[in-house]
């Protein structure tokens, strides 16, 4: 084989080797993070009105300074929500 055959196989190697890595570029990275924490529960004693909205407030207590500017927190009690007005997940 002649030197040009094999620098044209070495060459051709490379190139395909090498365009996926262009490709895994992400477009959104800019795109600040939106967060949608849904609670639901079944009905029960227990699981009161005050009950999910100290939950709410945990959780929001520890998910929003570890997100800090890099994105949204939105809770949802479907609770509060009537049921037509859900939105699909």
């Amino acid at each position: 084989m002649s030197k040009r055959v094999v620098f044209s196989v070495v060459a051709s190697i490379l190139v395909l080797w090498a365009s996926p890595v262009s490709a895994q570029v992400d477009p959104e990275v800019k795109t600040p993070y939106f967060w949608r924490i849904v609670l639901k529960t079944q009905p029960h004693p227990l699981l009161s009105h005050t009950f999910r909205e100290q939950l709410k407030r945990d959780l929001e207590a520890s998910l929003l300074p570890s997100i800090g500017s890099l994105g949204t927190v939105v809770f949802i009690d479907l609770a509060e929500i009537p049921r037509d007005s859900w939105e699909t997940l």
